[in-house]
């Protein structure tokens, strides 16, 4: 690129580059506008490097007639010379909802088919060409619409495509659109002005022509900074999700197309924390745009308060909301949402113990799919949550250490259990369990852990099948512990009586 290009002069490999690895398949969406040709430039230069493989991908949406036909010829005419691969893809749609969803309607169309696309050439990464000026319209946007730090956040440099292993990567977060058109400029190089760029109904625009020069002409460097403060709500945002997910579990049990969320644990967990595994969940699901995130915050309030009888509540088309006592149901598509009840708790209550048996905590892989939840309830010594999930989702998050030393809570691998399931039970006191300097009989690790001798009779233990995998509060043993190449983990977490 050109010289002196703050792209050419970053030292520090960024996010975006990290995600993908070496020898990969990217595939770039370009329309012909700057920052789009700029991106397969820059994309080209970096795959040099990493040994990628570059797919310049072009979308006619068939709305601009003769316009669009034109647009494509053009990219594929820049990727020839350029020695990029060439993939011209079609978007037909003529129907629209109300109101400004165009914008929306076409964009979510668009990324269906470049992810069809990307997954047919077993491509890493789908790379976009928004800037820090694209950033910055949407910290505005998005301040419109009352969203707080996961929507002003929202377009960050790398992104997970749900449903996909694919990544979204935003190469160009660094540079603002006055930079990247100054660097076609030296370059000689040529772009195209899509005609709905310039057209003032739709609200981008009107941000862009007449919201940002005013607040530069108050503050120079504006774009520089909402774009910084639409990274931070992007950072404390995943911060604050990883660590509410983690810490607090009111979803008890979750599937592709419903969750059960138990209330009585939100009082503990306030508004907040229930917003944030709802839109966690909604998200993960692909449903970012049309979903009415006011109305969760108010469902969110109003659950928090006990404002909250039994009722059924409509979210958007797809998903909807039945409330029933203690438990909520979050489910998709519509149905007999008491049955639906029913049997979602009949798997639930399957996991928990009755009044004064052993706490076998079935793994219902086979019954739940991919995404497992374990659960157990001890009469008057605790519960037990677990989740399996991917382990880079545990050994990532960056409060794991501590809330591990915390000792209630454990990170165990489900390759290296013995047998099918797992038991809680009060543990004899001769028992032995493995430690880093061999097996100690359970009697002295509660003594050297300083457990009253008239409540050791009460301590409970995870086992599977042959030996005894942690004391909750008390030792995890050294053995079924995850390490970096697993590829699940289950995170379990002790809750004491009050």
């Amino acid at each position: 690129m050109a010289s002196g290009n703050r792209a050419t002069t970053m030292t520090k490999k960024p996010v975006w580059i990290s995600v993908v690895p070496e020898g990969s398949t990217v595939v770039a969406a370009v329309s012909g506008g700057a920052d789009s040709l700029y991106l397969a430039l820059y994309l080209k230069e970096v795959a040099s490097r990493e040994e990628w493989d570059v797919h310049v991908v072009c979308c006619e949406h068939h709305l601009r007639g003769d316009e669009a036909a034109a647009d494509a010829r053009f990219v594929e005419e820049f990727a020839l010379r350029e020695g990029l691969r060439f993939a011209h893809l079609h978007v037909y749609k003529s129907e629209f909802g109300p109101g400004e969803s165009v914008e929306a309607e076409l964009r979510e169309e668009r990324y269906a088919v470049l992810r069809e696309y990307a997954t047919s050439v077993r491509a890493a990464a789908i790379a976009v060409g928004h800037s820090m000026t694209d950033a910055a319209e949407t910290f505005l946007l998005m301040a419109l619409r009352g969203s707080g730090p996961r929507g002003l956040g929202s377009m960050r440099e790398c992104a997970d495509i749900p449903g996909t292993r694919l990544k979204l990567i935003r190469p160009l977060m660094h540079l603002t659109r006055e930079e990247i058109r100054a660097s076609l400029k030296e370059r000689g190089v040529h772009w195209l002005e899509d005609s709905m760029n310039a057209d003032s109904k739709y609200r981008r625009v009107r941000v862009r022509d007449e919201v940002l020069p005013l607040l530069q002409s108050m503050e120079p460097g504006a774009v520089k900074v909402l774009a910084r403060s639409a990274r931070l709500c992007a950072e404390e945002n995943e911060e604050l999700r990883l660590w509410t997910l983690t810490m607090n579990m009111p979803m008890v049990c979750s599937m592709e197309t419903w969750a059960l969320f138990d209330l009585e644990r939100i009082p503990e967990a306030g508004p907040t924390t229930l917003r944030v595994h709802l839109t966690s969940f909604l998200e993960e699901r692909g449903e970012p745009s049309g979903m009415p995130w006011s109305t969760i915050e108010d469902l969110a309030e109003r659950i928090a308060n006990r404002d909250a009888a039994e009722t059924l509540i409509s979210l958007n088309e797809a998903w909807s909301v039945f409330i029933s006592g203690r438990w909520m149901l979050l489910h998709k598509p519509a149905r007999d949402y008491a049955e639906l009840l029913a049997v979602a708790m009949a798997r639930i209550e399957r996991c928990f113990c009755a009044p004064g048996s052993a706490g076998k905590i079935a793994v219902l892989r086979s019954e739940l799919g991919d995404e497992e939840v374990v659960a157990a309830r001890i009469p008057g010594t605790g519960d037990l949550i677990g989740v399996r999930a991917d382990a880079r989702t545990w050994l990532t998050h960056p409060e794991l250490k501590e809330a591990l030393a915390s000792r209630q809570q454990a990170l165990l691998a489900p390759s290296r259990l013995k047998g099918d399931h797992l038991v809680v039970r009060v543990m004899e006191k001769d028992e032995l369990i493995i430690t880093s300097g061999g097996r100690k009989a359970v009697r002295d690790v509660l003594q050297e852990a300083g457990v009253p001798a008239c409540l050791r009779h009460r301590v409970v233990g995870v086992c599977d099948a042959e030996r005894i995998l942690w004391v909750p509060g008390v030792r995890r043993a050294d053995v079924a512990l995850v390490e970096p190449g697993d590829s699940l983990a289950t995170l379990l977490r002790w809750n004491s009586p009050q």
